[in-house]
Parts: C-alpha cells; structure tokens; sequence
C-alpha cells in the first residue's frame, strides 16, 4: 500500500522515498489511500504514475468538480481498465 499526505505529497515509510519525480512510474502500487486536504490540489502525475493503481480511497478529501480535468481523467482511466 501506499499513504499520499494531499498537502506535502511525501511517501509513507513502507515505501520509505521522501519524494517522487514526474518522470517516476510506481507498478507494483495497487492501492492509494488519501487523507485530508483536496484532490484538485493533487498533481495530474498522481493519475499517471500509478499506472496499476486499483483502489483509490478518499477518506475527508474535497471532491473535484465533475467537469474538472482530473475527473475526467479519472473517468477515462475506470472506463478503459
């Protein structure tokens, strides 16, 4: 699993990486469970470096307005898996 802080995007210790690149693909992430803040805070390379991702868990997290580009984004990705 792994824990995404909203607000300073840092890596739980399982994963145990202080930070992450644009250009990084995380594979083997199947899980991503947020907390606190809002989602339209979080970048767009979220989506695309969790390619594998399977569940996303948004516990006290804003919603993105459905006509936001990362709503639709999201849309396209559960609808082509």
């Amino acid at each position: 699993g792994i824990f995404i802080s909203s607000d300073s995007f840092s890596y739980s210790e399982i994963i145990g990486k202080p930070s992450i690149t644009e250009h990084e693909t995380l594979t083997n992430i199947k899980t991503v469970d947020l907390l606190g803040g809002s989602i339209e805070n979080i970048k767009q390379w979220l989506i695309y470096i969790s390619s594998n991702v399977q569940h996303l868990i948004l516990s006290y997290t804003g919603l993105p307005s459905f006509n936001s580009h990362l709503s639709l984004d999201l849309d396209k990705k559960k609808f082509n898996d």
